[in-house]
C-alpha cells in the first residue's frame, strides 16, 4: 500500500502541472548587422541599423492553435512592418507575425528586426571604418544597404551602442492559442540587446 502510495504522488503531481505549448529562448544570432538609409528618416544627422534578434521556439504544434508576434518598445506597440518585421530564419521568409499562423507554419528559429533603430552619421561611420568597408557614409542612397558583421560579434565590439539599446524598455510578446482550450496566452520577453 505504502509502495503504490508514493508511486501515485508524482504521477498526480506530474499530471497537474500546466502544459506549456511554446517555449520561447532568445539566443544569440549569427546574422548579420546593417546599416540603411530610410527614406521615412527625415533626419539628416542619423542613419537606420538593423539588428537581428533571433529566438528559438519549442512548440507542440499538435497543441497550438494559432500563434502571433506583438513587439512593445518604451510601453509602445509598434506596428509591423512599418515599425518591425518578423523572418524564419530557415529561408528569411517575411512572416506576417501580426495575423494568426496556422501552427505547421510556425518556424524553429525566428528573426526580428526594428526598422527605427538611428544611430548618428558619425556612430556609422566610425563602424564602416572599424569593419574596413571603403565607403563615404554620406553616399549612402536611399536604397543602399550596408552588411557589416554578426550581431554576436557586433555585441562584443560595440558595448556602448547595445548599452543604449538596453536602456529603452523593449519586449516581444509571442501570443498564442491553445487548440483544446481555445484560450490565448501570452508570453513576454524582453529583449535582450
Amino acid at each position: 500500500m505504502k509502495k503504490t502510495f508514493f508511486i501515485l504522488i508524482p504521477l498526480i503531481l506530474v499530471s497537474c502541472q500546466p502544459k506549456i505549448i511554446l517555449a520561447v529562448d532568445q539566443v544569440s544570432s549569427d546574422e548579420k548587422v546593417q546599416l540603411y538609409k530610410d527614406i521615412r528618416n527625415s533626419n539628416n544627422d542619423s542613419i537606420n541599423i538593423s539588428i537581428p534578434l533571433e529566438y528559438k521556439l519549442i512548440k507542440e504544434k499538435k497543441d497550438l492553435y494559432s500563434f502571433g508576434v506583438i513587439f512593445v518598445s518604451n510601453k509602445k506597440d509598434l506596428e509591423e512592418f512599418k515599425d518591425f518585421r518578423v523572418f524564419s530564419k530557415a529561408n528569411h521568409k517575411l512572416i506576417y507575425a501580426t495575423v494568426e499562423l496556422d501552427p505547421n507554419e510556425i518556424p524553429d528559429h525566428l528573426l526580428i528586426t526594428e526598422n527605427d533603430i538611428r544611430i548618428s552619421k558619425v556612430q556609422a561611420q566610425k563602424l564602416l571604418i572599424k569593419y574596413k568597408i571603403n565607403k563615404d557614409i554620406s553616399e549612402i542612397k536611399d536604397s543602399d544597404t550596408i552588411t557589416l558583421i554578426s550581431y554576436n560579434e557586433f555585441k562584443k565590439d560595440n558595448p556602448s551602442i547595445i548599452k543604449e539599446l538596453n536602456k529603452i524598455n523593449d519586449s516581444i510578446i509571442f501570443r498564442v492559442r491553445d487548440w483544446k482550450t481555445k484560450k490565448t496566452l501570452l508570453i513576454a520577453k524582453k529583449i535582450n540587446w
